[in-house]
């Protein structure tokens, strides 16, 4: 068991940024948080791969005009902060899948054995 990561969630669990992150962790916590997650990372997917040269500020912007007018078409009334949140969180995580990607493509090439070589008598 990793004891700095457990201790890590008990202080900011008891720290004034509790206050702060509740309200966020309560919305992302329902069915409709888990949906708007999910939405949120394919919408960043999907620009990335479209808009890949294009600025943070501009796919961000982009981002949140897609996921609101997907969210209202299917009914939902989400407010700003949250879905700049669920944005943000979908960017953070698909900046760590892509680095853990790259970090397992580096140990499989130190771990690649050389092609064995055999000598002719």
């Amino acid at each position: 068991m990793d004891w700095t990561a457990l201790w890590e969630k008990v202080k900011i669990f008891f720290s004034a940024t509790w206050d702060l992150l509740y309200p966020f962790i309560k919305q992302f916590m329902s069915e409709e948080g888990a949906m708007i997650l999910a939405m949120s990372l394919n919408t960043v997917m999907e620009i990335e791969a479209t808009m890949g040269d294009a600025s943070g500020a501009d796919k961000r912007a982009e981002a949140l005009v897609r996921l609101q007018s997907a969210l209202v078409s299917q009914g939902f009334k989400i407010g700003i902060a949250i879905l700049s949140s669920a944005i943000e969180m979908a960017v953070a995580r698909m900046r760590a899948s892509e680095e853990v990607v790259a970090e397992a493509k580096a140990i499989q090439e130190c771990f690649a054995s050389p092609p064995i070589q055999t000598v002719q008598p």
